[in-house]
């Protein structure tokens, strides 16, 4: 059976017919009523109707298999159920639009926070003040100051590249995730390379918390999209920087396996409670212990690097392993591991 719901302003409600021939035909043989008609598509006898009330207008085509009886209760409870399928069509639109500006604005919000870390990174190291006198002298100061303090330059110059780094995410985010049809470019690259390169922005918080990263030695090329990719480690390195155990290490390990590449990480950070794990990839989803210690965020990293994954054919879990014996400010450790597969032929 195929169904054409129109209301009185002209909207499309429902429509299941195969092609406008189908509409073309029952407007040419009913004219306000039923009949029946020889299909021009598949050459079979068909029940027709076309109603006009005073909300809209139905078209049906049918099967002679239902009863007449049956074939003009339904054309009646179609239209009369038009305004509420006008209302159902009204809330779902609201629905989807307020969800679209409310990820919208988030983007929006994150990218204004970021870049007011950037300029608190710039100017904790460069005080603000000295950007108000003329350019020539503001320069030389500048220089002046990095060759004073090398150490603290390059930390600050870190910091900026990572918020950099957190700044194009988020744009990414938005142009791969919340747009229809994304872009993805598919190329090979060293997996190795491209994790170093993530690592390499997160150098200073893991400096500050005394956490060594062994990245094993690999050379295999795995296609990807860099940029969905790319957007994905960021949001698995940040989380591991907010939940690592301080003093530890983070082991980082390569695997090839029949079609799958994975890549593994190894570390102590929070525990994660049974009820948690099923939902720590649900969009605005943080762990009871990163709530319990103020760093759960608005819950969409994990969530994110997922979905990015997925675009590149991939998949992203999360094993909770052994409860380790040490408790920071009442905060549980466990030796858990984060694992990214990949296809091996993308």
């Amino acid at each position: 059976m195929h169904k054409l719901i129109i209301d009185k302003s002209g909207v499309v409600l429902c429509n299941s017919m195969p092609t406008t021939t189908c509409q073309n035909c029952i407007a040419k043989s009913v004219h306000n009523g039923f009949a029946h008609s020889i299909c021009p598509i598949s050459f079979e006898s068909k029940r027709l109707a076309y109603q006009n009330g005073n909300e809209g207008e139905v078209y049906i085509c049918a099967n002679e298999n239902i009863t007449t009886k049956n074939f003009k209760l339904l054309v009646a409870e179609l239209l009369y159920a038009i305004p509420t399928l006008r209302n159902a069509r009204l809330e779902l639109l609201s629905e989807i639009k307020e969800q679209s500006n409310a990820r919208v604005n988030r983007v929006l919000h994150n990218i204004k926070n970021i870049n007011a870390h950037l300029l608190q990174e710039l100017y904790t190291f460069v005080p603000q003040e000295l950007f108000t006198k003329k350019l020539g002298k503001t320069v030389n100061t500048v220089v002046d100051l990095i060759k004073r303090q090398p150490k603290n330059a390059a930390i600050a110059f870190l910091r900026i590249a990572k918020l950099n780094s957190g700044l194009k995410a988020e744009l990414s985010v938005y142009d791969k995730l919340l747009k229809d049809n994304p872009q993805l470019q598919f190329r090979e690259y060293n997996i190795r390379d491209v994790v170093m390169l993530v690592l390499h922005e997160f150098f200073s918080d893991f400096h500050e918390i005394g956490v060594y990263i062994d990245v094993e030695e690999c050379y295999k090329r795995v296609s990807i999209d860099f940029e969905s990719f790319r957007v994905a480690l960021y949001h698995i390195v940040e989380n591991a920087s907010k939940y690592v155990l301080p003093n530890s290490n983070i082991e980082i390990k390569f695997n090839s396996k029949n079609s799958t590449f994975s890549i593994v990480f190894l570390m102590q950070s929070y525990k994660l409670n049974v009820n948690d794990k099923e939902r720590i990839f649900e969009e605005g989803f943080s762990g009871s212990l990163a709530v319990k210690a103020g760093k759960s965020g608005h819950g969409i990293g994990m969530y994110r690097a997922k979905k990015l994954l997925q675009l590149n054919n991939g998949n992203l879990i999360f094993d909770p392993g052994k409860v380790t014996e040490r408790i920071i400010d009442n905060i549980e450790y466990a030796f858990n591991s984060i694992t990214i597969t990949l296809p091996i032929n993308n």
